[in-house]
């Protein structure tokens, strides 16, 4: 499992990267591409299908499907179209799809039956982009967070270089199997036999990336481009490992997110309910805390998980926040998930309402600011 395994040093990469003097390499690049480290990961998969024959032949195979995971359903579109660009087979008319290509689909629970058709049929080379969350229904060995919005040239250059690198592979088959034979007999892969079949489908995508780069730049130049493309890789795979942030997340960036974007939202210790709290908590507006939980209305809950509904349900969220240990319920009765708690009002009434109680060490993490500090209080 990807998400489990650290990814070994690239046999061809030097012992230290100089970026200086890089961006020279971006000159040409007009097409306007995804960049970032998402970029990277994500044309290196479009290069990976335009030889995935070549390397199927030396025992190479596309993990499939793989899970591009997004923190958000913006950063998912940006993903479908930067494939889409790069020559990829997007959405469910995926009839006529040559064995260089990539199939791109972005999960929603609409197309639960698409994708299962498609899962069904053998294509060498298949990646599913789910926002938030991938749903159940996904097989999530090999699956690769993409979180981050940083501006760098390497996605630009790297995508504008990907029809010639299909076309060099297409005209020099045999240098492309002399590379992959290199790669196999190289300590790096002696030393990974056992590493994550996306782990060893990278390395060895670069290994004939570095082949096509060296015919057209200075042999520094192409060491320090590697090292580039290979931090990245590693960054990714490094965010895949820890187990739980599938879905833990994106739920804790939502809601801290909601609780910004909305002042009139009333946060309040449960032995402070007075009656400010009360008309609050009437309308689904207010969140109680005490020193171990925070207590959301379950509607309030429900728009703050908004941006992940087309993925996937409330309930299969909060069943797997139940799961991670971060809800708690009775787990006899998880119908809705909430648990009834009882408190005192400052003029002495006693209330008895539901909640979804969640953990507050699941939302305020070492060096975060509570709930409370960031709205209304």
């Amino acid at each position: 499992d990807c998400r489990q395994r650290r990814v070994g040093q690239a046999p061809w990469r030097g012992l230290e990267v100089h970026r200086k003097g890089g961006n020279h390499l971006a000159e040409g690049s007009k097409t306007l591409l995804l960049v970032g480290d998402s970029g990277v990961v994500s044309t290196i998969l479009s290069m990976a299908a335009g030889i995935a024959p070549l390397m199927m032949d030396q025992g190479i195979a596309m993990p499939s499907p793989v899970i591009l995971q997004t923190g958000d359903a913006e950063l998912a579109e940006a993903l479908k179209g930067h494939f889409q660009v790069l020559g990829a087979a997007v959405g469910t008319a995926v009839c006529m799809v040559r064995n260089d290509q990539c199939i791109v689909m972005l999960v929603s629970r609409n197309c639960k039956n698409s994708i299962l058709h498609i899962l069904g049929r053998d294509f060498p080379s298949l990646v599913f982009i789910a926002a938030g969350v991938v749903p159940s229904f996904l097989p999530d060995d090999y699956v690769l967070q993409l979180e981050d919005r940083i501006s760098k040239p390497e996605a630009k250059v790297l995508a504008a270089e990907v029809g010639s690198f299909k076309a060099y592979a297409q005209q020099n088959p045999g240098i492309v199997v002399r590379d992959l034979e290199i790669f196999k007999s190289s300590n790096w892969y002696a030393e990974n036999l056992f590493a994550s079949p996306l782990t060893i489908l990278f390395h060895a995508t670069l290994a004939v990336y570095r082949s096509y780069h060296r015919g057209r730049h200075s042999e520094a130049e192409t060491d320090t481009w590697l090292g580039i493309l290979q931090d990245a890789i590693e960054r990714c795979i490094r965010q895949a490992e820890g187990q739980g942030f599938d879905i833990l997340q994106p739920i804790r960036r939502l809601v801290t997110t909601y609780i910004k974007e909305h002042s009139r939202i009333v946060i309040r210790d449960i032995e402070s309910v007075d009656g400010q709290v009360e008309k609050a908590l009437a309308c689904d507006q207010a969140i109680l805390f005490d020193y171990a939980c925070y207590y959301f209305p379950e509607k309030l809950f429900r728009l703050m998980c908004g941006p992940l509904l087309d993925g996937v349900s409330i309930l299969e969220i909060k069943a797997r926040l139940l799961n991670e240990g971060v809800l708690h319920c009775n787990r006899e009765s998880t119908h809705n998930f909430t648990v009834k708690r009882q408190f005192m009002t400052a003029d002495g009434r006693m209330l008895r309402l539901r909640f979804l109680k969640i953990s507050r060490s699941f939302i305020v993490e070492d060096g975060t600011l509570a709930l409370e500090e960031l709205g209304g209080g």
